[in-house]
């Protein structure tokens, strides 16, 4: 999908979480009851996703910390756009 993007010269964001934060993430799947099966699969190719979206070119890259999520990202805009 993020290929597309590229080779249609659209531009994006990509947001996703610091590495070090994989059980964080696990945890907040669990929270709101996402099954089992998505998250034993995330959790045995969180390095896989991770280094993927590290490669990522042609993209602006917005790295979540603790804590962080993707409206808080998303509000930040809207207050700059102000």
């Amino acid at each position: 999908m993020r290929q597309a993007l590229v080779d249609n010269k659209l531009l994006f964001i990509l947001v996703y979480p610091d590495r070090s934060l994989k059980q964080e993430y696990i945890e907040r799947f669990k929270k709101r009851k996402s099954p089992f099966k998505f998250i034993n699969f995330l959790e045995k190719n969180w390095d896989i996703f991770i280094d993927q979206m590290e490669k990522q070119s042609n993209c602006e890259k917005i790295v979540l910390n603790s804590g962080q999520y993707l409206k808080d990202y998303i509000e930040t805009i809207k207050i700059r756009k102000k």
